[in-house]
């Protein structure tokens, strides 16, 4: 039994397509939050009345899934770190030089050294062991609280900082420590790991703009850069159609038209005309840019730095210093 609520602890769960999941998204959801349980009514075969049996699974599980539909699920979409492709042209011109470069000798060649680094750095995650992470820095670092999802992402943001620190624990110091009469044995968080979780929390968690999707705000920021460069119908007037937001941006229609719609439901963009058979027109609902200060909220490594630094520097002026009597032999 011990062995079957245990056969999903440190694993990883791969979707290709979260649409594939169908009506396990609620148990998908359980899976993060430390165990699944599950009942189930059968018939006794001793007794042949009906009973309830419960089985739990432990959930230390971690769940990868893709989507192309913008509008997922909220719920299910709170407890996972967003991360988006990127659609620009030049991504998909350096695309496009890679396909090409594989077909070569050369590309070959790095083809079969690939598959022997991925070997490589499978075989290293390996050695990774389990062990305790303490970040003696946590009290002193602030994130946003404006929206309510910070009480999800602000775990995200701390989950990232140990994921960090586990990652490099063999160049770590191991620390023995006996706290209220509990000893702990850990590693404990570097600055190197606030700052590498404040790069990628700037693109997946902190933001101004909760509410929508990367994909989204870079159309919104591509339609704002049109009217910049003088694609406006008329003076103070930023009006347009699907057409010209193609042509500017290069993107397709089903691109438009998907991320379009979020920014009218999220009113950033107006529909002037679309009724009736006329022609679709929107109207940005301001002519600002939509800004976004980096690492807005979090905790500037360099100052934290500064005031620990300053913690543990020694009052040289009280300082005494005895020098040893060592008389030769």
């Amino acid at each position: 039994m011990a062995q079957t609520e245990n056969a999903l602890v440190q694993k990883l769960l791969v979707l290709e397509e979260a649409a594939g999941a169908g009506g396990a998204m609620y148990s998908l959801r359980a899976l993060q939050s430390g165990e699944l349980r599950v009942a189930a009514t059968g018939k006794d075969p001793i007794t042949s009345k009906m009973r309830t049996e419960e089985y739990v699974v432990k959930t230390r599980t971690s769940v990868m899934m893709t989507s192309t539909n913008p509008n997922f699920d909220e719920e299910t979409k709170s407890r996972f770190i967003q991360t988006t492709v990127d659609e620009s042209a030049e991504m998909t011109q350096r695309i496009l030089e890679v396909q090409r470069q594989a077909e070569t000798m050369e590309g070959l060649a790095l083809a079969r050294r690939a598959d022997k680094l991925q070997k490589l750095h499978q075989n290293a995650q390996r050695f990774l062991k389990d062990i305790t992470v303490a970040n003696p820095y946590a009290e002193k670092l602030v994130f946003p609280s404006q929206s309510l999802l910070a009480r999800r992402d602000h775990k995200k943001y701390l989950g990232l900082i140990k994921a960090s620190a586990l990652l490099h624990q063999y160049q770590r110091e191991r620390v023995q420590k006996t706290i209220y009469g509990e000893t702990m044995d850990c590693i404990e968080v570097k600055f190197e790991d606030i700052a590498l979780a404040n790069r990628i929390a700037k693109q997946v968690l902190v933001t101004r703009h909760k509410d929508t999707m990367p994909h989204a705000k870079l159309l919104l920021s591509l339609t704002r850069n049109m009217f910049m460069n003088g694609h406006g119908k008329s003076k103070g007037e930023a009006v347009f159609n699907r057409r010209q937001l193609r042509e500017h941006t290069g993107w397709g229609d089903w691109q438009i038209r998907t991320h379009l719609q979020e920014l009218v439901d999220l009113e950033y963009i107006h529909v002037r005309q679309g009724k009736f058979g006329k022609e679709y027109v929107y109207e940005l609902s301001d002519v600002q840019l939509l800004s976004e200060l980096p690492g807005f909220g979090l905790t500037d490594v360099e100052e934290l730095r500064e005031v620990f630094s300053q913690a543990v520097k020694p009052n040289l002026v009280n300082l005494e210093v005895k020098i040893p009597n060592i008389e030769a032999p």
